[in-house]
């Protein structure tokens, strides 16, 4: 089996052997026989319980674990980003899909370039939706500018849910592009910082990336029902 599973079979013995023969210290290095049997069976069986329960996991982790799939990757590094998702943008033929953490003030060129882009995608009749990393309890919403902005100009935007931090930069164009990387939308960043990502076409990890986007943008609504 994988390396996970040799791992488990190992906790598995070792505790059957722990359990059946002996009694650890805690504060010294020497191994001893219980002598009370009916304490080694209930050690055995606690042990046997947790190393089982163990592999399971491990098997479970390698069932849903998805499978490799080839795709066509282009570097994009430092000034590459901006004009390539700007162009994306302008070109999408059906939908496009964003989920980022940060979007700066919609008031300086190169954000307010790539908001208005989403906004004439929406024009155009594509499919546009944006979730936004949201604000923690009482805490600072740094995206409230971008946020009015796409909801007054008619783009669909949604905010994460306030218990965890949406850390994503990730675009999907037409369901078979994706773009990944560290830039936020934001002037510094698409204009002065270094910054690394990817451009992946590839309609099956599109997809895949679009259901995770599905289960957060979810789990933001649900939460946002409970609080009213």
């Amino acid at each position: 089996g994988t390396r996970e599973h040799r791992f488990h079979f190992r906790l598995l013995g070792n505790g059957l052997f722990h359990a059946w023969l002996c009694q650890p210290q805690l504060d010294t290095p020497v191994i001893r026989l219980h002598p009370d049997p009916a304490m080694s069976l209930r050690r055995m069986g606690t042990g046997f319980a947790l190393g089982l329960a163990a592999l399971g996991w491990a098997w479970s982790r390698e069932e849903h674990r998805e499978a490799p799939v080839a795709a066509e990757v282009e570097l994009l590094c430092d000034g590459d980003y901006y004009p390539r998702v700007r162009d994306l943008l302008q070109k999408a033929r059906k939908d496009i899909h964003a989920v980022l953490y940060y979007i700066g003030d919609p008031r300086q060129e190169r954000p307010k370039a790539l908001l208005e882009a989403l906004v004439d995608a929406k024009a155009r009749g594509l499919e546009v939706t944006v979730l936004l990393d949201g604000p923690a309890e009482g805490g600072e919403d740094r995206n409230e500018l971008p946020f009015a902005y796409l909801q007054s100009h008619g783009v669909p935007v949604a905010y994460d849910s306030p218990e965890v931090t949406t850390h994503t930069k990730a675009l999907i164009v037409d369901g078979e592009i994706i773009v990944l990387g560290s830039a936020n939308w934001t002037q510094g960043a698409l204009k002065h910082n270094h910054e690394a990502g990817v451009l992946v076409h590839s309609p099956v990890l599109a997809k895949r990336l679009l259901e995770a986007f599905e289960r957060i943008k979810k789990n933001g609504e649900n939460r946002e029902r409970k609080r009213k």
